[in-house]
């Protein structure tokens, strides 16, 4: 009888681990979708989840890295679950953030393209040398000002391309921290770049603060989780200034995610003593109220940044091949 009664209850706490994983599949990213519903399928067959894992043929790196780690917590399914659900948020606000850039950046490279063509088209189509054969005044000077414009427009197009090329490398062949750590620095989105990072930092951290593990246990668990993720370099510097006995605030403060609007609501975490999982909750609703504000600065002051560039670049790239004509047509309707 007690041995009947023992199997239900691991019976029913295999079908709540896959009910969780089911869950967890379906906030997960798409490549993480398989193994998570493959898993779920063996734990509803009553396959215990270590033995599960050993048994799944391919998992994500990242994936691995946070499977390994929940195992030895106390709820492993209930740490994935709500790994899974604070991945899905942050990748929320990656996605909304990045959106309000994209296309702005889109729309300048395709002006710098379109005023480069254009220029070099006309320049191949047209000889503006007649103006300085013909004695024009000023012909030498506008002449001048035409190829400045050209060869300008030219190498701001090169340079955009270039800036391209070196972002596809980094996100194709560079590891994962190194993109996220390049954008970190760009003008005007690495802020909200860093906050998001901060928060997805803070979260992993507060999850196995939740299962029970000390501070410094819980910092490793989670550099070990983040190992082959765009946090590995962050968490990894966190969980070494834990070691050497620093205070949770002042090591965040010492991280380049932090920054002079973060650093007092960070300095506060060491402040409240044992409550330390409520701290983190409510300095994370900081950091994402923090990005979506920035969010919609972007979203009311970058399509003015960007009529300006651009209608600056076709005015530019127009205007200096129209100033080129006009003395042309004028010399043209004295002779008339």
């Amino acid at each position: 009888m007690a041995e009947q009664l023992q199997a239900e209850i691991i019976a029913s706490h295999l079908t709540l681990d896959a009910i969780r994983l089911r869950l967890a599949a379906q906030a997960a990213p798409r490549h993480w979708r398989k193994p998570l519903s493959a898993l779920a399928a063996k734990l509803e067959h009553g396959t215990p989840l270590e033995i599960a894992l050993e048994q799944q043929p391919s998992i994500p790196g990242e994936l691995d890295c946070l499977l390994s780690e929940a195992l030895q917590v106390a709820s492993p399914t209930a740490l994935i679950l709500a790994a899974v659900r604070n991945r899905q948020q942050v990748g929320r606000n990656w996605e909304k953030l990045l959106r309000f850039v994209t296309y702005p950046a889109l729309l300048l490279g395709a002006a710098l393209v379109v005023g480069a063509v254009f220029s070099y088209v006309i320049k191949r189509s047209a000889d503006f040398s007649m103006i300085d054969q013909l004695g024009i005044p000023g012909g030498e000077v506008m002449l001048s000002f035409i190829e400045d414009q050209h060869q300008a427009l030219l190498g701001l197009a090169l340079i955009y391309v270039w800036l391209g090329g070196v972002l596809l490398t980094i996100a194709v062949v560079g590891p994962r921290w190194a993109w996220s750590a390049v954008l970190g620095g760009v003008v005007l989105i690495g802020r909200p770049l860093r906050w998001i990072s901060l928060q997805e930092l803070l979260q992993r951290y507060a999850l196995f603060i939740t299962q029970g593990l000390p501070s410094v246990p819980a910092a490793e668990a989670t550099a070990r989780s983040f190992r082959l993720s765009r946090q590995a370099m962050a968490a990894q510097a966190l969980s070494q200034r834990l070691q050497a006995v620093c205070a949770l605030g002042q090591a965040l403060c010492q991280s380049t995610l932090s920054d002079g609007l973060t650093r007092p609501a960070l300095q506060l975490l060491d402040m409240r003593g044992a409550d330390t999982a409520r701290a983190i909750a409510e300095t994370s609703q900081l950091l994402e109220r923090l990005t979506d504000q920035r969010c919609r600065a972007l979203a009311t002051t970058l399509p003015v940044v960007l009529l300006l560039l651009v209608g600056s670049i076709v005015w530019s790239s127009m205007c200096a091949y129209l100033l080129g004509f006009l003395p042309l047509v004028t010399m043209i309707t004295s002779l008339a």
